[in-house]
């Protein structure tokens, strides 16, 4: 969300004055005639922007359903925050609503973050102040207060701008109130993870740089110069990790990050005579990693006509990791490669590294997908190629075809796994296809995901692991520097994409430049992006909310009692659109697997069901 105003451009923020109970910020617009925006942050949760002309906006106090304590706080760095905070089932929740004042250029930026006992909404009520008037651009998502009987032929005015919370949020235009659906921790607005002098930080597409593990949000990216990683506990704020910069790394197709539930696992190869090495540490509370090893592990020992290069790793049922990179070798093929242990050293078996295919092509790429019982399905391909695979199960498979149509190029695809299923979308020269492999049967029949897309828009594919519905993310189609998403539940994609993310004020860096979490943790799926189009480049990061249900009564009604806390767990009972089930936390963050109860009906909506816990049984 953004405070505008229809005069451009604006210069650095500015001043910043306190008083008992009141803090006011000016965003300057120009200097020399002081013209600027000017906020007034009330105690009680109120905000009146106006300009330097007479427009005016009185954004009321952030409103949801529980009775909360509010506090104004000036960060003195150009960052002004309300902190909302309440006790529910023994634990204390909060939600913060920030104004950044230097992250953007033409106005301010506002985030807001939290987290609930249980999913609800949030509400903004917006209005003109004394000599203004409503203007309302509902298809721009901009609420403008304008000047009153201004005649000039670009009036004063002053906008609230929510287009970037529409997919989440309705506008109510007899009340002027913004409502936004949310889950349980929800962040609204994308947050900067860090800057880089390289446009390719995060490449690509079918590698993996993020995760959350411990209590925060893990992205991993190269600065230019170094690998490095930036950590957050609400998505919101970022900060260096301890052990940041890694190691050397020019670009972020170097190096791929794997997270198996416990441990951190990282794979680096620059396309050179260096040896590709390998890394395994645990991702901690504070932000910093405690290696296995005190040293780097070599995993390929290159040498002047052996290159290894574009490294994904992975790791299988059994803790044991997997390499997928290309080999130069007067061309580039596509080899395999794994340890015969699991603590962190590496060891590299007899029969590895294997190559899949003698075909050489440009710029091959090696996915590893992790099945169950140890077994692993290996992806590869290369530019204008079709996409082949192959099932480890202790010895290798036949090559199997696992697309119909050849990829647009070797980085534009992306594989995840259910099970012992297998997952796969990639892009040809217009369209975002998607194909499933069913273990013991083979690849099924191909589907369009998206058509019409540019050359550019590769996919990066999500699986939410509590109910096998999948989340393909691309960017710049239909419409430019534009991020969108399509769900598919039960095998079925959405009809029409949802459009998630606009970055059409600092421009999408590319379209192929996004990554996101191989499977959700604790409900979340998180996506990681550049923005900018000259260094210094962002890496922007951003969390979908991805639901449990297939029903939108899943905890109705209101007067009804679905959640607790008991033996140190929250609890939180619902219907998924068939049966009651329940899911239990002990820390409201990350949420175990839900279990069915066996009622022996059907329990198709929450008002079937209540629950009441005394203090020692639930009923």
């Amino acid at each position: 969300m953004l405070l505008l105003t229809s005069i451009l451009p604006y210069a650095p923020a500015s001043a910043q004055t306190s008083q008992a109970g009141l803090v006011i910020m000016d965003k300057f617009i120009d200097s020399a005639n002081q013209m600027f925006l000017r906020h007034r942050f009330f105690q009680n949760g109120t905000i009146a922007v106006s300009d330097g002309l007479g427009a005016s906006l009185v954004i009321g106090s952030l409103e949801h359903s529980y009775a909360h304590k509010t506090e104004l706080i000036d960060f003195k760095n150009g960052t002004v925050a309300y902190r909302f905070s309440f006790k529910c089932f023994g634990r204390m929740y909060e939600i913060w609503e920030k104004f950044d004042f230097k992250a953007r250029a033409y106005g301010v930026k506002i985030t807001i973050a939290g987290s609930m006992p249980i999913p609800g909404q949030i509400r903004v009520q917006l209005k003109a102040g004394a000599g203004s008037f409503v203007e309302n651009d509902d298809a721009l998502k901009v609420f403008w207060c304008v000047k009153t009987n201004d005649s000039e032929s670009q009036p004063s005015r002053v906008g609230f701008d929510w287009k970037d919370m529409e997919s989440i949020a309705a506008f109510s235009p007899s009340t002027n109130t913004i409502t936004a659906n949310v889950s349980e921790i929800f962040l609204i607005d994308p947050s900067t993870v860090g800057t880089t002098s390289m446009a390719t930080a995060i490449s690509d597409v079918c590698q993996r740089k993020a995760f959350y593990a411990n209590g925060r949000y893990w992205v991993f990216f190269s600065d230019g110069t170094n690998m490095v990683y930036s950590t957050s506990t609400d998505g919101t704020t970022w900060t260096t990790g301890s052990q940041s910069p890694i190691r050397a790394c020019s670009n972020g197709s170097q190096f791929s990050v794997f997270f198996d539930g416990t441990y951190v696992h990282y794979a680096w190869a620059d396309d050179s005579a260096n040896p590709m090495v390998y890394r395994r540490g645990t991702p901690n509370s504070d932000g910093s990693i405690t290696w296995s090893t005190t040293s780097e592990q070599t995993a390929y020992l290159s040498d002047s006509t052996h290159h290894p290069a574009y490294p994904f790793v992975s790791v299988d049922s059994d803790g044991y990791p997997w390499i997928g990179f290309s080999l130069y070798w007067y061309g580039h093929r596509s080899y395999v490669t794994k340890s015969s242990m699991n603590n962190g050293t590496w060891s590299t078996p007899s029969g590895f590294p294997y190559e899949l295919t003698n075909t050489i092509s440009g710029y091959n790429r090696v996915t590893i997908v992790p099945l169950t019982n140890s077994k692993v399905y290996a992806l590869y391909t290369g530019t204008g190629a079709y996409v082949y695979g192959k099932l480890w199960t202790g010895s290798w498979g036949s090559q199997e075809q696992a697309s119909t149509g050849t990829i647009q190029s070797g980085s534009s695809y992306s594989a995840v796994a259910s099970n012992d299923d297998v997952h796969l979308v990639y892009l040809t020269s217009s369209n975002i296809k998607y194909r499933k492999r069913v273990y013991g049967t083979g690849w099924q029949s191909e589907v369009t995901v998206q058509g019409s897309v540019t050359t550019t828009s590769a996919p990066t594919l999500s699986i939410n692991t509590l109910t096998g519905n999948l989340y393909c993310f691309w960017a710049g189609s239909p419409t430019s520097n534009h991020i969108y998403y399509k769900s598919c539940v039960g095998g079925t994609w959405d009809t029409n994409p949802t459009d998630w993310i606009n970055e059409a004020t600092d421009s999408l860096t590319a379209n192929n430049r996004l990554t996101c979490f191989y499977s959700s943790y604790g409900g979340k799926i998180a996506l990681v992006y550049m923005t900018k189009t000259s260094s210094p480049y962002n890496v922007r990061f951003n969390c979908l909310n991805v639901l449990t249900s297939t029903v939108s009564s899943a905890i109705y009604q209101p007067f009804q009692r679905k959640s607790f806390y008991a033996n140190g767990r929250f609890w939180i009972f619902y219907s998924d659109g068939t049966n009651m089930k329940f899911s239990s936390s002990t820390d409201g963050s990350a949420w175990d697997t839900p279990t069915t109860i066996n009622t022996g009906i059907t329990i198709d909506n929450g008002e079937k069901f209540s629950v009441w816990f005394d203090g020692n049984y639930v009923h």
